[in-house]
């Protein structure tokens, strides 16, 4: 469920799609909780998420034991520069197992992008899991755009997620 409030302040309830971080972080479906976004102004954007994976409720032994419950809350700032922009986020993912808290990871992140011509593209995200002190990095070179039959969009990534980034992720 989505409800617009007002010109510039958006809530969405319910299950949705997340992406912070792609490949190092969180990138997934299915995410049951709320999310307010609000467009402060023409450049800057903020946006406060709560919620848990869906599955958490499934109350079977195997999910119990291999796939405990887990909570994520983040507020993400993110302030564009025409056709480019940058952002920075704080998180918080926690994991439980029959009520009982396992352990929670605590993160920061820093991102931008940059167009680099109309048709070519260069982003990279920073992210840092205060908990376990481990830094992540991922960086992108876009080219083209596939809008039409017939175009191409050919991107090359660089993807650093060392061991201990994030305990049982999203990803």
């Amino acid at each position: 469920m989505e409800t617009k409030l007002n010109n510039s302040l958006t809530a969405r309830f319910g299950s949705q799609s997340l992406a912070l971080a792609n490949g190092l972080f969180l990138d997934a479906d299915g995410i049951l909780g709320a999310k307010l976004s609000w467009k402060a102004d023409n450049t800057n954007d903020i946006e406060l998420f709560v919620g848990r994976d869906t599955q958490s409720d499934v109350d079977t032994e195997y999910e119990a034991s291999t796939d405990p419950s887990r909570k994520l809350a983040y507020f993400n700032w993110k302030h564009s520069l025409g056709k480019s922009n940058v952002g920075v986020y704080a998180a918080r993912q926690e994991k439980y197992n029959n009520g009982t808290a396992l352990e929670q990871d605590r993160f920061w992140s820093v991102y931008g992008s940059y167009a680099l011509s109309h048709l070519a593209t260069l982003g990279y995200e920073c992210v840092r899991n205060t908990t376990t002190g481990v830094t992540g990095h991922v960086a992108e070179l876009s080219f083209g755009k596939a809008k039409n039959i017939g175009e191409w969009k050919h991107t090359v990534t660089y993807l650093n997620a060392p061991q201990g980034l994030s305990r049982g992720s999203f990803v």
